[in-house]
């Protein structure tokens, strides 16, 4: 079947399902009304391990077959290794899934009865942090990935059915009571990456001759790579930054073979690229970052070199996409936002010192995390969200005259509490934690940019 995009698809098939059931049901005695409760379109009287194991009856299989057109999950057998010869190519399956604890998917397996004979299908498993009808909370599985607890969707390759007997239907489909239970990673801004190469090679090239020119590359407080003090902030060109850490390890007008700006490493880099092409909204997950890594084809684009590694992991049993190995990668949010914000609280007009981990709404850190540190995808992850959210505090600061945040890695919060407390400037009678000025060339102090300003 031609896979389509699952939003679109549910959307366009689910609006009038009432209308179409009801139509139904006029139809097929048995089909119980569309309701809170009988909504599933199954009988609610066998349950197992939350499974449905049976229909109604055959009138209901036939109904539900035909008023619900549910997303494929897609086999194991699709090609996503490169993501067909066009990035865009890859857009039915990115699911929420159930995935081990480096990211690779954990399939299931069904057995289809074709013409050649009996085959085995491999399904991705979608799942759900939702407790889905007919389930328990011992029907909760760990997600390897991320170490939290979600609801396997029951596909309908485990109902007493032939799906292939009916158009549109696979065993890799969600049944029709769970599909509106799947959902998709939200990538947003990272579409941006389904670019054609030409224009990422001049994106590239844009990059490399911003850096080529400074005097100072450094990165700002959310990790950014800066230029004489300005950061770098499009979208398109942290993905092109991105696809070329990926595919050798380096940055064009960085000369470090793999590339590294200050304390950040290459994967530091690339997590920091993924956190900036982001959507600085919308939180980053585990399935975002892999589905990220496939559309930009970085399998395929993967140049080996004595300086640049990578390693890939397939799926059990193999298939055809392979899957980034981050089983070295560890990062300690503490670390690297280890400093402080000088920032202007607008309903009093006071000027605060606060730790960076209490005014940036960083995401709650995930199960697997120990003493702090994430390790694997879920810490590769957790560093480009971090990213993300720190972006999202600067943008709704920094155009407050006075703001400031420490560059990762770095600590000032006592020379920043100091300047507040000490300020250079008197202004008379107006307390002096109320007024800051802006950053002049005669600043004295390193920390604070309107520290020591005449007036």
């Amino acid at each position: 079947m031609a896979f389509q995009t699952f939003r679109t698809k549910w959307k366009t098939h689910t609006r009038h399902l009432g209308d179409a059931h009801q139509s139904q049901a006029d139809s097929c005695p048995d089909l119980p009304p569309l309701g809170a409760e009988s909504g599933h379109l199954f009988e609610g009287a066998l349950v197992e391990g939350g499974i449905m194991r049976k229909f109604r009856s055959l009138c209901t299989i036939a109904s539900a077959m035909l008023l619900t057109m549910t997303a494929p999950v897609v086999s194991a057998a699709d090609d996503g290794g490169s993501a067909g010869s066009n990035p865009g190519d890859a857009f039915s399956d990115l699911v929420i899934a159930l995935r081990d604890v480096n990211g690779v998917p954990l399939l299931r397996s069904f057995t289809v009865d074709g013409e050649a004979g009996p085959t085995t299908e491999y399904c991705v498993q979608p799942v759900s942090v939702e407790l889905l009808p007919g389930m328990a909370a011992a029907d909760q599985v760990v997600n390897e990935a991320d170490g939290r607890a979600v609801y396997p969707i029951p596909l309908m390759g485990e109902l007493p059915i032939d799906p292939a007997a009916v158009d549109e239907v696979e065993v890799c489909d969600p049944q029709p009571a769970y599909a509106s239970y799947v959902e998709e990673a939200e990538l947003e801004r990272l579409n941006l990456a389904r670019q054609p190469d030409e224009v990422r090679d001049r994106k590239l090239s844009d990059v490399e001759l911003k850096l080529a020119s400074a005097d100072v590359i450094a990165l700002d407080g959310a990790g950014r790579i800066t230029v004489d003090g300005a950061a770098l902030d499009a979208a398109p060109e942290y993905a092109a930054i991105f696809a070329s850490l990926m595919s050798t390890g380096t940055i064009p007008g960085i000369d470090s073979s793999p590339a590294q700006v200050e304390g950040f490493d290459a994967w530091m880099l690339a997590a920091t690229a993924v956190g900036t092409a982001s959507s600085k909204g919308v939180p980053l997950t585990i399935d975002a970052v892999e589905y990220y890594f496939r559309i930009v084809k970085v399998p395929a684009n993967y140049l080996p070199s004595a300086d640049w590694t990578l390693e890939f992991l397939g799926t059990d049993p193999p298939g055809s996409e392979q899957f980034v190995d981050f089983g070295d990668f560890s990062y300690t949010r503490s670390d690297v936002f280890q400093g402080c914000s000088t920032w202007l609280d607008v309903p009093s007009l006071t000027w605060m010192v606060s730790p960076i981990a209490d005014v940036v709404e960083f995401g709650e850190l995930p199960p697997v995390t120990v003493g702090g540190t994430v390790d694997n995808v879920a810490g590769f992850t957790q560093l480009a969200d971090d990213v993300r959210a720190t972006i999202l505090y600067l943008h709704e600061n920094e155009v407050i005259p006075g703001f400031y945040l420490d560059p990762v890695g770095t600590n000032t919060c006592d020379a920043q509490t100091q300047s507040l407390t000490n300020p250079a400037v008197a202004w008379g009678g107006v307390p002096t934690d109320l007024i800051q000025t802006e950053t002049m060339p005669i600043t004295t102090s390193v920390y604070m940019p309107w520290a020591g300003t005449t007036v």
